[in-house]
Formats: C-alpha cells, structure tokens, sequence
C-alpha cells in the first residue's frame, strides 16, 4: 500500500448511513479501502482499483472476520465497490472514485475556480482592452479641446508619421466633423485614414490652399496639383 498523497472526504460523508448508523468498524473498514485503492495509474491497476486481502482489513482496523464479511458485501450491495475473487485475495474498484477524490467536483472549490476564471477573463479582456490617450492629454499636446477622440499612442505615432505637420489639423477636422454629425465609429484610427484617403473635391483643395499656402500645398499635395488649382482660382 501506497502511504503518499491524501484521500479527499466530503463534509457530508457524516450523514452518511455507514457514518451513523453501521457499526463502527465498517466506516473504519471502508475507509481503509478507498485509501488501499490506487490515486494513479500503478501496474494492471488503473485510479481507484487494487488488491485487497481479508486478513489485511482485520489487521489494519482490527475488526472480525465476521464483521469484515459483512461490511463488504453490505458495500457491494450499495454499489460503493465491486470486487473479483483472485487466488490470494480479491481485486476491488472503488466505484465513482473519480468523482468523490477530486476537489474540483466540490462546491466551494467550483466556486474558488468560477471566481478565478471570471477574474482571468477579467484581465484577458483589460489585457485585450485599448489603452486609449487621454483627452487632456491630446488638448494639451496639439492645443485643442478635444472630447471625442480616442486614438491609442501607438496609432497616433502612425499618423504623425503619415500627416506630419498637418497632424494636427487632421485630428481637429476629424474631430469637429464626427462631433457635428454625431457619427460613430469602432475605430477612430482607421476612420481617419478612410476619410483622408478617399477621393477630395476641388472644393476641398481650394480650402486646403487657402489655409496652407502655395509651397505647403505644394508640399503636401504635390506641385502639379499646387498649379491646378491655382490655375482654377
């Protein structure tokens, strides 16, 4: 027999009909026998079997062979074990053993293990979460007052390195517009660049003109661009 490790009993086993109302010796009995039965996987014995002998249930719990005899067949009876005669003493299976030797089957502990679940979706989902700039943050950095727009720092450094100079009016003109047209979107980052990436109007570069100047436009816009429109003023 295997000393190591530990067998698991439920709080309820003292309301138990062999706990309260079987002579002593069986639960003693029974008790020697889950904790006789293998925890793992050991030779031609898989968690929850062994081999037991008469003789050793005596000398462990010192009852009587009578006593002995009765309590194992009262247990077959129950469907709590199931033995097969061998030729020096009987291998046995301690039935649902699985499911009474593991804490996880256990009500507080599932509710330990929903806690500590919920709590590790909790930090997945705050892991997974955007870290957005702060609004101050973006008021005081570009000399706006923005409200609306959320814009991660990595997405920022994109766009600075897309719009350069012009970042700034880019973020004020986006956030103006969705603000006066209420619109919404998953994405402010990816907004942007669908917005300033789609087709512009003559109407649009004229304003870009007037506010950025000829060499600026030209800069930003190209210098072919640049004479075109200042071709249609």
């Amino acid at each position: 027999m295997n000393n190591t490790g530990a067998t698991v009993w439920a709080r309820k086993t003292i309301d138990s009909e062999i706990f309260y109302d079987k002579p002593d010796k069986w639960f003693k009995i029974w008790f020697f026998i889950v904790n006789k039965a293998s925890h793992k996987p050991y030779r031609k014995y898989q968690r929850g079997q062994g081999f037991i002998t008469f003789q050793e249930i005596i000398d462990k719990t010192k009852c009587t062979r009578d006593q002995a005899d009765k309590c194992c067949r009262w247990l077959r009876e129950q469907g709590m074990w199931e033995t097969q005669k061998a030729t020096r003493g009987m291998h046995f299976e301690v039935l649902n053993y699985n499911l009474y030797q593991n804490l996880d089957n256990y009500e507080a502990r599932q509710e330990a293990k929903q806690k500590r679940d919920r709590s590790d979706t909790k930090d997945k989902n705050d892991k997974n979460e955007k870290k957005y700039i702060c609004t101050k943050k973006l008021s005081k950095t570009f000399n706006h007052d923005f409200e609306i727009l959320k814009l991660t720092a990595t997405e920022l450094s994109k766009l600075a390195k897309k719009f350069a100079d012009d970042l700034r009016h880019t973020l004020v003109d986006f956030e103006n517009s969705i603000g006066a047209k209420n619109y919404k979107y998953k994405s402010h980052y990816r907004a942007i660049l669908k917005w300033y990436d789609k087709p512009k109007t003559p109407e649009f570069y004229l304003k870009e003109m007037e506010r950025l100047g000829f060499a600026s436009f030209a800069n930003k816009y190209t210098l072919e661009k640049a004479a075109q429109i200042t071709k249609n003023i």
